[in-house]
Formats: C-alpha cells, sequence, structure tokens
C-alpha cells in the first residue's frame, strides 16, 4: 500500500492506498521551487559503470512538473519535498522545478492532462496506478537509461516485486520505486494492560489474534478488539496468509477469490466484524457507531480498537500530538501468521515520466536524483518512507527515529523483515483492473465485509462470476 491520496485503510472516513489525511496547501509549495540542473539523458550520459549514478550534461533551461506524494499536509512535502529541491539546486542551476501536491483526484488530473497534451513530466503515484497508465501508453520506458546510467550495486538493491510490478514487455521500465512500505500491527499498550492481555509478538497466529481481539472487546462500553479489514489490498494480505490471491498468476483474466482457501480467509474477516463483533471500522457511522466522526488516530488512541494493521508510512504521523497523544503508549508486532505463512503487504510506490514530456532527458535527470543515495536519505529522515532499496533498511530506521525521538524505542523490525524476509506482497491486478476492482469493491468487499449483507462465499462467487464475465 500505501500516502495519504489512495491507500483507503488509512484515509476512512475521507475516502484507497487513499490512505491519509486530506488537507489543502499546495500553494506554498509551489513558491519553494527552485532551479535544478539540466543534466540532459539520453546524449549526455557517462555510463552506469561505476558505483555512482551517472549524471548527464544537458545545458537547457527548462521547468519540470513534479507530482509528488501526499497532500500539502504531508511532511514528505512540507519538508522532504523542498530539502531534496535545495540540494538538487547546488548542484545544477538550469531546471526549474515545481512541485506538485497530489490532492483529491490526482490520479484523474494527471490521466486528464497527459492525454490531452500536457501534465506532469514526473509524477509518484500508489496502487493500481502506474501499472494502468503503462498499459494505456502513458509512460516512459526507462530501461535503456537504467542500464546506462545506474550501477548494478542499485539496479540490484531494488526489492525484486517492485521493479518486476513496474515493468511489462509493451511499456518496458515505466516506474522505478519510490518508497515500499510494509504493513505490520500496531497495537494500544494500554487497552491490552487494561484488560490483562499479553501483548502480541511473533508466535501471534489467526487463532492468537481472533482470540486476543474477543478477550479486547466491550462492545457496551464501545471498545474493541481490532480494526476491520475493508480494502482491496489489504484483504488480499488475508488471501495470500492463507494461500490464496485475488489473480490467477499465470492469467490476469481469471479471477481465483471463489477458490476454498480464499474463501477461509474472507470468512475469517467477515466473522470478526459480524460474527465475533470484535471488529469494526472507523468513519462509518451506521454500522459502527463506536467509530462515528473519527479517524485511524482518533480510534486507535482512545481505545475504540486496540490493534489495527498499517503501514510503515504512518510512523511519524504517529508521534503528532494532534493524531496520537503523548500520553498514549503503543508499539508494534509482526503481522498474525495466516495458514499459508506470515505476509505483510507491500506498497508498490512508484516513479515515472511522463511520455509526451518535452523534457524527458531532464526528467530522467530528476529520476536519478530520486533513486540516489542522497534522496534515500531524505526521504527516510524527513518523509519516513522506507526505501525501496533492500540495503537500506537499517539506515531507514536510524534516520526516522533520529527524526522523531518518541520512535527511540518502538520496535520497527517486523517492518523491516517484511523486506529482508521477503514477507510482503504487491498488489494483484486484473487484466481490466478498474472494472475488475469495482465489481470486488462493490459486490464483495462493500456488501460483505464492511456491511456484512450477504455471506462472504456467496459475494465472492457473485463476483468472480462477474470479472469472468468482464474478460470474455
Amino acid at each position: 500500500m500505501k500516502q495519504v491520496n489512495t491507500r483507503s485503510e488509512v484515509q476512512s472516513p475521507l475516502s484507497r492506498r487513499s490512505l491519509v489525511l486530506r488537507a489543502g496547501g499546495g500553494g506554498a509549495l509551489a513558491g519553494l521551487a527552485t532551479l535544478l540542473a539540466a543534466c540532459g539523458g539520453a546524449a549526455g550520459g557517462t555510463g552506469g559503470s561505476g558505483d555512482a549514478i551517472a549524471q548527464g550534461r544537458s545545458t537547457r533551461e527548462v521547468t519540470l512538473r513534479w507530482s509528488t506524494w501526499g497532500d500539502g499536509a504531508n511532511l514528505f512535502n512540507q519538508v522532504a519535498v523542498p530539502n531534496g529541491i535545495k540540494l538538487l539546486a547546488q548542484k545544477f542551476p538550469k531546471i526549474k522545478i515545481e512541485p506538485e501536491p497530489q490532492l483529491t483526484g490526482w490520479a484523474e488530473k494527471n490521466q486528464t492532462e497527459w492525454i490531452a497534451g500536457t501534465g506532469p513530466d514526473l509524477s509518484g503515484h500508489c496502487c493500481q496506478h502506474g501499472p494502468v497508465w503503462a498499459r494505456q501508453g502513458l509512460l516512459y520506458n526507462m530501461e535503456p537509461g537504467l542500464k546506462r546510467d545506474v550501477p548494478t550495486r542499485i539496479r540490484e538493491d531494488f526489492v525484486d516485486w517492485l521493479l518486476k510490478l513496474f515493468h511489462s514487455p509493451e511499456a518496458g521500465q515505466f516506474a522505478l520505486p519510490m518508497y515500499t512500505g510494509t504493513i505490520a500491527l500496531y497495537y494500544n499498550k494500554d487497552a491490552f494492560q487494561k484488560r490483562g492481555v499479553a501483548f502480541p509478538d511473533g508466535t501471534w497466529d489467526w487463532n492468537k489474534y481472533r482470540e486476543a481481539a474477543t478477550k479486547l472487546t466491550r462492545a457496551g462500553e464501545n471498545i474493541y478488539g481490532r480494526r476491520l479489514i475493508t480494502s482491496y489490498d489489504r484483504t488480499m494480505q488475508r488471501l495470500h496468509a492463507n494461500g490464496a490471491g485475488w489473480v490467477d498468476p499465470k492469467d490476469d483474466t481469471k479471477p481465483v477469490f471463489d477458490s476454498p482457501k480464499a474463501l477461509e480467509a474472507l470468512r475469517y474477516e467477515h466473522e470478526a466484524g459480524h460474527k465475533d463483533k470484535s471488529a469494526i471500522r472507523e468513519g462509518v457511522a451506521d454500522l459502527f457507531p463506536a467509530g462515528a466522526g473519527k479517524n485511524i488516530y482518533q480510534a486507535f488512541a482512545d481505545g475504540t480498537y486496540a490493534m489495527m494493521e498499517e503501514g510503515s508510512w504512518i510512523l511519524a504521523r504517529m508521534t503528532q500530538e494532534n493524531n496520537i497523544p503523548g500520553n498514549v503508549q503503543w508499539d508494534v508486532a509482526p503481522i498474525p501468521r495466516g495458514p499459508g505463512g506470515r505476509v505483510s503487504l507491500a506498497t508498490n510506490d512508484g516513479w515515472s515520466i511522463w511520455k509526451g514530456s518535452k523534457a524527458t532527458d531532464e526528467a530522467w535527470e530528476l529520476m536519478k536524483f530520486l533513486i540516489g543515495d542522497e534522496w534515500n536519505e531524505i526521504a527516510s529522515r524527513d518523509g519516513g518512507q522506507q526505501s525501496g532499496r533492500k540495503s537500506y533498511q537499517d539506515r531507514w530506521e536510524k534516520l526516522i527515529k533520529e527524526a522523531n525521538p518518541k520512535l527511540a524505542t518502538t520496535n520497527l523490525t517486523p517492518f523491516k523483515e517484511g523486506i529482508t524476509k521477503n514477507e510482503a506482497r504487491p498488489i494483484e491486478l486484473f487484466r481490466k483492473h478498474m472494472e475488475a476492482t469495482k465489481i470486488v469493491n462493490d459486490t464483495l468487499i462493500t456488501a460483505s465485509l464492511r456491511d456484512g449483507k450477504q455471506s462472504p462465499d456467496a459475494a465472492a462467487r457473485e463476483a468472480a462470476d462477474l470479472v469472468r464475465a468482464l474478460h470474455k
């Protein structure tokens, strides 16, 4: 997952990979735009055979529009982006960078502008957006430049699943990793201690998870064990942990979420919300009144639910007093192991260059900065982003803790092990993904997992039939 803009699980109740607090405020960032270097690309590169990323030599004066990550209230835009631009300005005085925070509707705006012949030269994206745009022929193939300018140590250091997800035979290497957040189990230590329940640890499986959530629940007091999962990517994590999935790995036109193992996983989540009633959602007043008017931080901090499966990308926000008051004690544990193993969700946030850009050489130079060591330092420290490079996990932990002293004793190992132990899995995409996910969301996730109006077995089979018909 997944970023304030589209990770649905975090953004509730504002509503995917929507995950976060929408606020305005992009105007101030525009004023921070600084001059950067035009270091051209295809013609000026010196080759990537050394240990450093090769830098080009173009001297053109151009303006690059950079669609960043998150809205104007996000620390990434408030701190990391200005610091990155300042660093680049010291080296390259020829390119003007205009950062564009990603406000509500940013993905549709990008796509509409690109089709019309304008739009951001370089854009961040999450979820399905990068692969879908690549299928539409909107993104620039960076494969030649990657092989020419980027040393082997960096190319081989990217997490494998992102490079694979961001590549296709038709579009080539259409994106490179921005970061890859993984998901772990946040828990409110105060709620556990109050109920006399042992803290979660690496021994927890689905049975222990369910048992603890039930013990923590006091429905009459509006206190519940955990947060209910109700989104495509988070539910996929459940499916993977039971050896199942959404899409047939050999044929992206075929759904497999109606298989026996998939149905078992769907039942597990459905029963937590509608049978055990130990899991609720924030911000869905008609179904879960205890969470009415609350965002995830408020519901977690006040004990409305004691546990939530969330990503490394919210860690910095967890230290902010207006989100989690300083007197609330919390920590992080590994995702409970499913029958098929321990599986975390891997976000798939990437950077892409628009194929129609009039400055692809200069945009490629900005791209090379965004995958390099200096930017990894900035993004980890100032933005809290968990690096998409395997060797950088310990460095990420050190930097985010230095920048956020409240995290000094927080257990960040579960996030790192999603990468170092290869426990994380990225999103699965159907051939006609936008249409298929609407079917899945409307017919299965909302009607069954969230609303509880239909059994997961019946809802999954109905949705699978519709997805098959869609792809015929």
